[in-house]
């Protein structure tokens, strides 16, 4: 009896004082410091080093340049589920980008067989009319450290709206890969 009562008043002791310090430790705003440090580390996370196609996967590092305007990467990118959609990123030190490349794949259906995207950036842009299949469009950059392509979207639509599967998300079109060219002189 004594011991049993001893054991269980023990553990709802254990159980206060564990609840205490994680409640305690969790409701302290960060530091600047800390905050600094978090703002630094997802800069230096939108750095795109490599040459070639960068995918934007839940598994890929491309994932943090995904801006606002885009749902959670999935295995083999990000959806647009806005009308509006940015992609941030950096450039190495020393390199001077000249060129950006996005790989899409838009969601159409029978109900909405087209979908027009206007891509830009500082220094160019394109209108697509994009009916199926993966597509690629390129666009100059202005040689910035920090880039920025938005992308604006005719409408956004569920899949199920349109005749295209059971998803209910509104999306526009799925970001697969992006490829920065840097200026070699």
């Amino acid at each position: 009896g004594r011991s049993v009562g001893a054991l269980v008043g023990l553990v709802l002791v254990g159980l206060v004082i564990q609840v205490f310090v994680v409640r305690g430790s969790a409701t302290q705003p960060p530091t600047e410091d800390e905050l600094e440090q978090a703002r630094q580390a997802v800069t230096e996370r939108k750095v795109i080093e490599e040459d070639g196609w960068l995918s934007v996967s839940k598994e890929s590092v491309g994932r943090w340049i995904l801006g606002d305007g885009f749902a959670a990467p999935e295995s083999d990118g990000a959806w647009m589920t806005s009308d509006t959609a940015r992609v941030e990123f950096s450039s190495p030190r020393g390199k001077t980008p000249i060129a950006v490349s996005l790989r899409l794949l838009p969601n159409i259906g029978p109900a909405k067989p087209s979908r027009t995207l206007v891509v830009y950036t500082s220094i160019d842009d394109q209108v697509l009319d994009l009916r199926g299949g993966t597509s690629e469009v390129s666009l100059a950059l202005g040689g910035e450290q920090a880039s920025m392509v938005t992308l604006k979207c005719d409408s956004v639509e569920s899949p199920a709206e349109i005749g295209a599967g059971v998803d209910l998300r509104p999306l526009c079109i799925k970001l697969l890969a992006v490829e920065v060219t840097y200026d070699v002189g």
